[in-house]
């Protein structure tokens, strides 16, 4: 079907601007809870993000091009919506995938009122995202262009098992990332020190991405929800449990787990110590060490759960602690204390 654009007229889809504001404000507080019943941004009003349609709305399958100005969009179940530039404000409706380029400009785009995926590419500018209770794909243009400068974004889903990608390797990351009531994942290029980086309920992962040339000593701690390079905080976050450190460089590599049964793969650093502590922990080191090495020596601590460790390369010490543990070592000279050995 050929791209149409469309002539002005009004419809009926609900104010969500405010819905935004409270939300982002009010980020720091949320409890679990509050993303069991989001409210409904569909009700008796004739705006999106309270602003007129600037066009018709859309209809099954078809793709809708905006325009240089300020766009004012309904999907209507469109598969795919360009906007280009302009301060855009796109309402996501209807059933089915639907891709979303929100272009350069601030944008909101909000998905509340769509059943099925969504895949939305922020652009260039400080956008704001609203997902739906389908699983939602959200990039920063930042994150596809790492030449650039960082946006402050503030990106909200809701349902489903959504994964976000923020930041640049250029600049700090200042975005507000929560993530709703499935396993969802988020990727953050850069340091994150600035930004506000919520898991939410769920079994959630988290893959830092620091940047090329980034190295030294890496320290990272899930009950503080925090990481040091060198003594200085780099990372922050909060509410994950699965952690892909394999972007992570430098001389050492440490870990130290909470409470929760978390899931840890780390390599990269010359030097790694991954500590589970409490929880049914999965530690594992990966093949390539530091330098494009292959992996040197590690440890492995599991703590009190009944945890599973897999060395690799190195001649590394795997302690399972409490619990019925498994411990595989891997190639190597390596020493493991786990109810069940493999390769020790």
């Amino acid at each position: 079907m050929s791209p149409r654009r469309h002539a002005p007229v009004v419809r009926t889809v609900a104010p969500v601007g405010v819905l935004v504001s409270v939300l982002a404000g009010l980020l720091l507080a949320l409890a679990p809870s509050a993303w069991a019943q989001p409210a409904d941004d569909l009700a008796a009003a004739a705006t999106c993000n309270g602003r007129t349609p600037t066009m018709d709305e859309g209809s099954p399958g078809e793709t809708i091009l905006g325009t240089a100005g300020d766009d004012v969009i309904i999907t209507g179940g469109a598969a795919r919506v360009d906007t280009g530039a302009g301060d855009d404000s796109i309402c996501i409706t209807g059933k089915g995938p639907a891709i979303v380029n929100a272009g350069p400009g601030d944008d909101f785009v909000g998905a509340r009122a769509h059943q099925g995926k969504t895949f939305v590419s922020l652009g260039f500018g400080d956008d704001r995202f609203i997902g739906g209770d389908g699983p939602d794909r959200v990039w920063s243009q930042e994150s596809s262009n790492q030449t650039s400068s960082d946006d402050s974004d503030t990106i909200l889903t809701y349902g489903g098992d959504d994964y976000v990608i923020s930041g640049s390797s250029t600049a700090l990351n200042t975005d507000i990332v929560a993530l709703g009531t499935g396993d969802d994942g988020l990727v953050t290029y850069g340091f994150s020190s600035g930004a506000v980086l919520s898991g939410g309920p769920g079994s959630n992962s988290y893959q830092p991405l620091p940047g090329p040339g980034v190295s030294g000593s890496w320290d990272f701690d899930n009950v503080e929800g925090q990481a040091t390079l060198d003594e200085v905080t780099r990372l922050t976050w909060r509410g994950f449990q699965r952690f892909d450190l394999a972007g992570v460089q430098g001389d050492r590599l440490r870990f130290r787990g909470s409470k929760a049964s978390e899931t840890v793969s780390g390599g990269g650093a010359c030097e790694v110590v991954l500590r589970g502590r409490a929880g049914n922990d999965r530690l594992t080191v990966d093949d390539e060490g530091c330098n494009g090495l292959p992996a040197g020596d590690a440890l492995l601590v599991g703590g009190g759960g009944d945890d599973v460790l897999k060395g690799a390369g190195g001649d590394d010490v795997l302690r399972g602690g409490g619990g019925a543990d498994s411990a595989d070592g891997g190639a190597g000279d390596d020493r493991c204390l786990a109810e069940s050995r493999v390769n020790c």
